[in-house]
């Protein structure tokens, strides 16, 4: 199986990524990124101007796509820069594999993501579902985790990290629907998506992730 990954330098997306190498029936995993990822044998990094993309690259064509694109308000610098990461771009991506006609699109999503939701954030996300599955997809995978814990991040995130600090003694009597939940878990997640896709959309729940072994 070939899977291209977008947003291979976050937090999700490096985590997927070295699943997905592991993995023996991934054959290679097209990975477009600014700047060069480590040499792989089953690793194919085309450097993107995320700006400006080339649509008519040979290498989109793939068996699936993987979407862990995403910033934050304070990365970003404003809300439209913010829209175009975490909409604009995921949005072109769902317009590829619909075009390109790619077996199965998973993106990460959030929990409570709504496009009637007061919170600009998650009306982002609820926004960005709505029209991915507008496009009728072959199959459609949006994984909505509550907050992400483990694995390294590029960027320092004071609020999530005075989150995980105080909500970690707790987690156990956490509801899962609300408790943190390990990056890996969501990668897994993913990665089950790509091989064993089915016709149609699929939300995976926050407090269903917490079950994958």
């Amino acid at each position: 199986m070939k899977i291209l990954l977008m947003g291979a330098t976050g937090l999700s997306g490096q985590s997927f990524l070295s699943l997905a190498l592991a993995h023996p029936n991934i054959t290679q995993i097209i990975a477009p990124t600014r700047c060069p990822l480590p040499i792989h044998s089953k690793l194919q990094n085309p450097i993107l101007n995320f700006n400006a993309w080339d649509l008519n690259a040979s290498w989109w064509k793939a068996d699936a796509y993987v979407c862990c694109l995403g910033t934050t308000l304070r990365d970003a610098g404003s809300k439209e820069s913010f829209r175009q990461v975490d909409l604009n771009w995921v949005c072109q991506l769902g317009d590829l594999a619909k075009e390109l006609n790619i077996q199965s699109f998973s993106v990460i999503s959030s929990l409570s993501a709504s496009s009637r939701s007061s919170n600009f954030y998650l009306r982002t996300k609820g926004e960005m579902e709505d029209y991915l599955e507008s496009l009728h997809l072959n199959s459609l995978t949006i994984i909505q985790p509550s907050l992400l814990r483990g694995g390294l991040r590029r960027s320092f995130r004071l609020g999530e990290t005075l989150l995980l600090t105080f909500f970690t003694p707790l987690i156990p009597l956490i509801p899962k629907k609300w408790r943190p939940i390990s990056v890996h878990q969501v990668s897994r997640a993913l990665l089950g998506a790509c091989l064993k896709y089915s016709p149609g959309t699929h939300r995976v729940l926050s407090r269903d992730l917490h079950d994958l072994l």
